[in-house]
């Protein structure tokens, strides 16, 4: 039976935790509405906008009312959205792979290579996000907030998880047999062939 490559588990726990890492940053910085944000101080008040791929808010400084961006997204943002999906679905089967081959003690390429195509696939989306995005809306200059910066830690962080998961599955050479081992096999061996010499003699 073919051996399993040998694994360096250290660096595969840490390769499993940055996943995960990766995986809770994507998610959490694609639901929240703070990929823009921008404010305009007038004399009386200050005017408050932050957006996100599903929210838009706005309102004065202290009172922020939210409300859907889905109404009739332009068609850049749908593919964002889209991209930011793929990428958190392939995240999160990468992840669940990852327990599944742990507790069967099974080995397998597969979460390596869906996290690498996950993280890039969310990276893409980030470069269309800020190709499309207006930059400003009238007075209001908008700046690139928490939310656009914790997706694009967790597409970094996951890319990073997969090469070190690859690196920590790499090849080894099969382990060596023990000398005990080999010499409980040689003895078998010439067992074998003394009682064959033994019937044919007689």
């Amino acid at each position: 039976m073919a051996l399993l490559p040998v694994r360096k588990i250290t660096w595969y726990k840490i390769s499993i935790v940055l996943l995960y890492f990766g995986f809770a940053c994507l998610t959490a910085g694609m639901v929240s509405p703070y990929w823009t944000y921008g404010s305009k101080t007038t004399v009386d008040d200050t005017i408050v906008i932050h957006r996100g791929l599903w929210h838009v808010c706005h309102g004065h400084a202290g009172s922020v009312a939210c409300a859907s961006s889905l109404g009739d997204p332009p068609e850049w943002l749908k593919a964002v959205v889209a991209l930011q999906c793929l990428a958190v679905v392939g995240l999160a089967f990468s992840a669940g792979f990852v327990v599944l081959l742990t507790c069967l003690w099974s080995f397998s390429r597969i979460p390596e290579v869906v996290a690498c195509i996950a993280s890039v696939v969310g990276f893409i989306g980030l470069l269309v996000f800020v190709g499309k995005t207006p930059k400003e809306e009238g007075t209001v200059i908008f700046h690139f907030s928490w939310s656009f910066a914790l997706d694009l830690i967790g597409c970094v962080v996951a890319f990073v998880a997969a090469v070190i998961m690859a690196l920590s599955n790499k090849n080894t050479p099969p382990a060596v047999k023990s000398s005990s081992q080999d010499t409980r096999d040689i003895q078998t061996v010439e067992s074998i062939n003394s009682e064959y010499a033994a019937h044919r003699v007689v």
